[in-house]
């Protein structure tokens, strides 16, 4: 797979991914999942996140969409 082609498909910068291909950068490692491409919160901050909803909706607050 291209270095163009994976950064978008997990939404990381392409001059990022680039870099760290080439030994410019350290990768880093992580014992966490990577998250879904275009997801901007981690596994954890989902779940965090989702049960937060959840709460909310429960005690009769929901958000919209917007919000």
């Amino acid at each position: 797979m291209s270095v163009y082609r994976a950064a978008r498909l997990y939404g990381i910068p392409e001059s990022t991914l680039r870099d760290r291909t080439l030994g410019l950068q350290p990768i880093t490692c992580s014992s966490e999942p990577l998250p879904r491409p275009g997801s901007k919160l981690s596994v954890a901050e989902e779940e965090q996140f989702v049960c937060h909803i959840k709460n909310m909706a429960e005690i009769g607050y929901g958000y919209s969409r917007s919000e």
